[in-house]
């Protein structure tokens, strides 16, 4: 067998794979190209409301606890046994300024005075009695004079003093005007026995009763006024500032109780500013008052948690939104076309619903109350109601 016999089939199979590798390189290169698509980018859907005007007076909101104008202990100054309270001397009981709530026994007392007064009136005898004795040593004085006119009349001294015994006058007045003390302070130990009410006002909590007895200093009960309830309200320096002059002195205020389905309310007005700004919250307190709480329908209680709502100057091209609105920094989103821009705002007040924008928005601006993971400024946005 020669050589080319012997080759022969292994060429013939080099040559079938050559025109097979040639073929498939013709068919690739001669393949056209696939369609290409442009990948869509989506951008996403955001909500957006737009920047409502503002017009009248800015409403500025805060809130805080009812607590009565002034709220005093109310003490024994004498001591003794309590003989007759009030039938309103209870924890809730209304007195009017000057009513009794307490009696403390008397007799001891009224015994005093009587002691008082008759030693006042003989102090007072004898301060006659001094007077007369001064009157007849100076006409006895005269009367020697008048047969020894060379005798001068003393005009001071030692001498003068004692003739008209003027030092004995000066001690029964003085004794006078100390027994005149000491009924004085009788009757005022006497007139103490007669716990009064120091002004108009209600029996916070009942510390003593019938046949108790009591010494100085010993607390008979917790007694707070009622004819103003004042309600300290926190409010930032800027939100003060609204108020106009005197931190809004008079302005008017509504107050809201937030637990009460109903709504109900009550009118106050602002009575002064604290005058500083608490280190802890940085905040000024405005007390709010309103007079007569509890002949209000419903009563303002004392405690009770409200809502004030105080009227502050006129707004002036300002703009309200809603609070998610309002980012961290001050910042708020809004749509420009299919854009987002992102800006900074000067912020007049808030409350638990809405904002008050001074500066960085204009009315009917589309604010973005959408929530987004991603935020830059110019991206795609795409309106809910766009299709």
């Amino acid at each position: 067998m020669t050589r080319t016999s012997r080759f022969g089939p292994f060429l013939i199979g080099v040559a079938i794979l050559a025109v097979g590798v040639v073929g498939l390189l013709l068919l690739v290169s001669l393949r056209p190209d696939p369609p290409r698509e442009e990948r869509l980018q989506l951008a996403p859907v955001v909500q957006t409301v737009a920047a409502e005007p503002v017009e009248g007076n800015i409403t500025i909101s805060g809130s805080g606890s009812v607590l009565p104008r002034r709220q005093v202990g109310l003490s024994a100054e004498v001591a003794g046994r309590i003989i007759d309270l009030s039938p309103r001397f209870v924890a809730g009981g209304r007195f009017e300024a000057g009513e009794m709530l307490v009696q403390i026994d008397t007799t001891d007392y009224v015994n005093a005075v009587a002691m008082a007064r008759a030693e006042w009136t003989a102090r007072r005898v004898e301060a006659i009695m001094a007077r007369e004795e001064a009157a007849v040593a100076r006409q006895e004085w005269e009367r020697l004079q008048q047969r020894e006119p060379e005798m001068e009349t003393p005009q001071g001294g030692e001498l003068g003093v004692m003739a008209f015994r003027e030092p004995q006058v000066a001690m029964a007045d003085a004794a006078v005007a100390a027994a005149r003390a000491r009924l004085d302070d009788a009757l005022t130990r006497l007139e103490r026995t007669r716990i009064r009410a120091p002004f108009d006002g209600q029996v916070v909590q009942q510390q003593a009763d019938l046949g108790q007895v009591v010494g100085p200093g010993v607390p008979l009960a917790r007694f707070q006024s009622t004819d103003v309830a004042e309600i300290p309200v926190a409010l930032r320096q800027e939100e003060v500032d609204l108020l106009g002059p005197s931190a809004g002195r008079g302005a008017r205020v509504r107050l809201v109780d937030p637990a009460r389905d109903s709504g109900a309310g009550w009118e106050g007005r602002v009575l002064r500013s604290e005058g500083m700004i608490d280190q802890a919250t940085r905040t000024v307190r405005v007390v709010v008052g309103v007079d007569d709480p509890l002949n209000r329908v419903p009563p303002l209680l004392t405690g009770a948690f409200v809502r004030a709502e105080i009227t502050g100057r006129e707004a002036t091209g300002a703009v309200r939104i809603p609070r998610q609105a309002l980012r961290e920094e001050d910042r708020v989103w809004v749509q420009e076309a299919d854009r987002l821009s992102i800006r900074t705002v000067r912020v007049l007040a808030d409350d638990d619903q809405h904002v008050l924008i001074a500066e960085g928005l204009a009315p009917g601006d589309a604010v973005i109350i959408s929530s987004l993971s991603v935020v830059t400024e110019g991206m795609l946005i795409r309106a809910a109601d766009a299709r």
